[in-house]
């Protein structure tokens, strides 16, 4: 009987083992399915992180793609003001220049109407004395 007693409490203590193997086992499962689920939501994670570090990357690019961009608009806008003044200047330059040249032309203008009357003139009083002389040329003749 005391065999049979022995007998059973090991039986007993082999199921009370088999028994804490089972849960012990039932708890690792749930680590390893807990840990499994960290590992999936940590990958998760660096990949969105790895997602938003390339956007932030791109963002970044583009920033300066726009301010590059700007700096060519407000270098060109800074030329486009310098050439409306420097054709300005020359607008300006060419009005005194047409000013002057038209004066000019009006100073020729009444030289060579001067120069065109004294010239009549010329001719008339060369004409006159052409005529005094072919008459003086005659009256000596005769």
């Amino acid at each position: 009987e005391s065999l049979e007693k022995a007998k059973r409490k090991v039986q007993l203590d082999l199921q009370q083992r088999e028994a804490q193997i089972s849960s012990v086992q039932d708890q690792m499962q749930r680590v390893k399915t807990t840990l499994e689920f960290e590992l999936a939501e940590k990958q998760r994670l660096k990949a969105d992180s790895d997602r938003v570090r390339r956007q932030l990357t791109e963002t970044e690019r583009q920033a300066e793609n726009f301010q590059i961009q700007a700096q060519k608009s407000v270098a060109l806008e800074r030329k486009w003001n310098e050439c409306q003044a420097q054709m300005q200047r020359e607008t300006k330059a060419s009005q005194r220049n047409e000013q002057q040249l038209q004066e000019r032309i009006e100073t020729i203008e009444k030289e060579r109407k001067k120069l065109s009357f004294a010239l009549e003139e010329g001719n008339d009083k060369f004409q006159r004395l052409k005529e005094k002389s072919d008459a003086n040329v005659r009256e000596l003749n005769s």
